[in-house]
């Protein structure tokens, strides 16, 4: 079982496994083979985000929540299909990493490495593709141990890009006449991290609505889109900006008021008509 990702600037085709080449049978007005299927572009990190998205921020209650998770993403991008399982396995270490997990306990390090890196796919997301900072790729001569805490994830997402993406194979097809490059690996979380390094070579801009976990992209008249415009992580980001429920009640009253006085045009003078 493979799965395989061609990435395009209009589009994204994922694969679920590699049975039938990429490039067979998807140019402009035929239909798509069973296992290939267009769908929007960083298509892998956005079902991935949605799916730990309760888990971002918090540890779990329970580190059963991080497989369930893998599978509620899983069954997600392969659409409930016979091939739906588990391939994903946690990130390899180098003797740096070794060292800031040795304290985990063994019976939950599989979990624990595994939502850290989901953690950096959506930290590489929200810096790297935002144009907030460049990675740095040479990993050599880091010592974690002696930087600040909040630059561990930083550096935990260099080494995972780094390592994730030497676990795909990468060859050229011709998909709607065109050259692209198709990325090939025994699982998702390597793709997830060809999606993010296909977008930093392209320079291409993206955001997490923080609402959601949705990635969007924000257009260029309106380069400072904070979330995905849903009505939902709308009415979130409206009560955000009155500072919570009770602020954002009080400006809903308030607009109501002004806005309950007759409205439209006032009548016509009908002086004088007879």
């Amino acid at each position: 079982m493979a799965y395989a990702v061609a990435i395009s600037e209009e589009k994204e085709l994922f694969c679920r496994d590699n049975v039938i080449p990429l490039g067979d049978d998807i140019s402009e007005g035929k239909e798509l083979p069973r296992q290939v299927i267009t769908v929007p572009r960083l298509f892998l990190c956005s079902n991935l985000l949605q799916a730990f998205f309760p888990l971002l921020k918090k540890e779990p209650a329970n580190w059963n929540e991080v497989w369930l998770a893998l599978d509620r993403f899983t069954l997600k991008v392969t659409d409930g299909g016979s091939n739906h399982f588990i391939s994903e396995k946690p990130v390899p270490l180098d003797v740096v990493f070794d060292k800031v997990f040795e304290g985990v306990e063994e019976s939950t390090k599989k979990e624990v490495i595994l939502l850290n890196e989901v953690r950096a796919i959506a930290y590489a997301i929200t810096r790297w593709l935002d144009k907030q900072e460049t990675p740095a790729l040479d990993l050599d001569g880091i010592s974690i141990l002696l930087v600040a805490p909040q630059e561990v994830l930083y550096s935990f997402a260099n080494l995972c890009i780094y390592n994730r993406t030497r676990e795909v194979a990468t060859h050229p097809e011709i998909v709607d006449d065109k050259v692209v490059r198709v990325h090939e690996a025994r699982s998702l979380l390597p793709l997830c991290w060809s999606e993010i390094l296909y977008f930093m070579e392209h320079h291409k801009k993206a955001r997490i609505c923080p609402y959601c976990g949705i990635i969007f992209f924000p257009p260029p008249n309106n380069p400072g889109k904070r979330h995905c415009q849903s009505k939902p992580c709308l009415k979130a980001y409206i009560i955000d900006r009155h500072g919570g429920i009770e602020g954002y009640r009080e400006w809903e009253r308030n607009r109501k008021k002004k806005s309950s006085g007759k409205r439209g045009r006032p009548p016509k003078n009908r002086a004088g008509k007879k």
